[in-house]
């Protein structure tokens, strides 16, 4: 998918939330991105971002994609080390 129509796309996922009156708008976009575009969309946006600097992304877009980029940089959560038996219920680790 081309950048530009990605940034349009960003954009207005962002007018939407800006009337939604959230505490922190660039958040709920990041969130909106994180469950409903394909990573590969995701991908380009963020690749958009580091070789543009977000060029046409506005405001909290921006912002939103930025989030985006720093979720690469964290660390995956490590697995669950408790066992669970056959009933589904966690067994005692001890």
């Amino acid at each position: 998918m081309q950048p530009d129509r990605l940034v349009y796309m960003a954009n207005q996922i962002g007018d939407y939330f800006k009337y939604q009156k959230q505490e922190d708008v660039a958040e709920e976009i990041a969130n909106h991105l994180r469950l409903f575009w394909d990573p590969r969309m995701r991908k380009a946006i963020v690749a958009h971002l580091n070789e543009t600097g977000g060029a046409g992304l506005e405001g909290p877009c921006l912002r939103a994609v930025e989030l985006l980029r720093d979720d690469k940089k964290k660390p995956e959560s490590l697995p669950s080390t408790a066992k669970c038996d056959a009933s589904g219920g966690r067994e005692d680790p001890g």
